[in-house]
């Protein structure tokens, strides 16, 4: 699937240690968000668990990259309740977006991420904390995660959440855990470049106007290629997007 909801003014990115991160799967969120010219934010979740992953020193790298690319990241445990002020505060300066205010006033965030990764766990700590509609009896299922990594109670259906204790009275819509997800349809082979931020300062640097960046021009043609050369732009998100520019192609 794409996009399950409309009419949001920002995303929420939930990760783990534990399943492992998939950061291919992260890079088709952002460039969702991006598309939609919304903010999105990494929430990763279950810092409480043991660091014995042995992808804990590249999940790290990947979060890292996110960071400098410009996204913010919160390392949380729902599970503890660690980290959480900092994620509230933060939660707290989303505002509706002014061409949707007549539909709903307060903000609605999508809480997107694979399978297992917390988010139920997520929604049902912040609404214990800051809703004045949450009943134990409303609890949602918490997932317990299978030998393959994988949550085995699943959200199946998207639902809204508000935390009417917050300043803005956030609204949080749940969506099940996603793992085959591809960017919107609409999106073009000539766009897909302008939703990786970190290009925007070298794209200038391309010897032609419509470069596409692709693997195949030559290095001294392309400002990108020889940013992620240098390792000014990461390799493996330069990747990333040939990638999705060969799939959008082939889509389109």
């Amino acid at each position: 699937p794409s996009m399950m909801v409309a009419n949001i003014d920002h995303m929420l990115i939930c990760t783990a240690y534990f399943p492992q991160m998939e950061p291919s799967l992260i890079d088709r969120y952002l460039i969702t968000a991006e598309s939609m010219h919304i903010n999105a934010t990494i929430i990763h979740n279950k810092i409480d668990l043991p660091v014995e992953n042995e992808h804990i020193e590249q999940d790290n790298y990947f979060l890292q990259t996110y960071e400098e690319c410009g996204y913010k990241r919160f390392e949380v445990s729902m599970k503890e309740k660690k980290g959480l002020t900092s994620l509230i505060n933060h939660l707290n300066t989303i505002e509706r977006l002014p061409y949707y205010t007549s539909y709903i006033d307060t903000p609605m965030c999508l809480l997107i991420g694979a399978s297992g990764v917390g988010k139920s766990a997520t929604v049902n700590t912040l609404m214990k904390l800051y809703s004045n509609n949450y009943h134990e009896n409303d609890n949602i299922l918490e997932q317990e995660i299978n030998k393959h990594g994988r949550g085995i109670h699943t959200t199946t259906h998207s639902q809204a959440y508000h935390l009417n204790k917050l300043s803005n009275q956030l609204n949080i819509i749940d969506t099940p855990g996603i793992g085959n997800f591809y960017i919107p349809s609409d999106i073009t082979v000539a766009d897909l470049q302008h939703y990786y931020p970190e290009f925007d300062q070298y794209r200038m640097n391309c010897k032609y106007k419509n470069c596409q960046h692709e693997k195949k021009i030559q290095l001294k043609l392309c400002g990108i290629q020889q940013a992620s050369e240098r390792y000014l732009i990461d390799p493996r998100r330069y990747h990333s997007y040939t990638i999705e520019l060969e799939a959008l192609k082939d889509r389109q």
